[in-house]
C-alpha cells in the first residue's frame, strides 16, 4: 500500500511541476510541504 501512496506523489510532481533535474524534484517537494515543514536555507 505504501508503494501505491509513493507511485501517486511521483504522478503529482510530474504532472504538476516542470521537472528536469534534481533540483527541481527538490523545488517540487519544498513547494508541496511548505506548510509543514521549515527549511533553513
Amino acid at each position: 500500500m505504501k508503494e501505491n501512496k509513493n507511485n501517486e506523489v511521483v504522478k503529482y510532481i510530474l504532472e504538476n511541476y516542470d521537472i528536469k533535474n534534481p533540483n527541481d524534484i527538490a523545488d517540487a517537494l519544498k513547494d508541496m510541504f511548505k506548510g509543514f515543514i521549515s527549511f533553513n536555507l
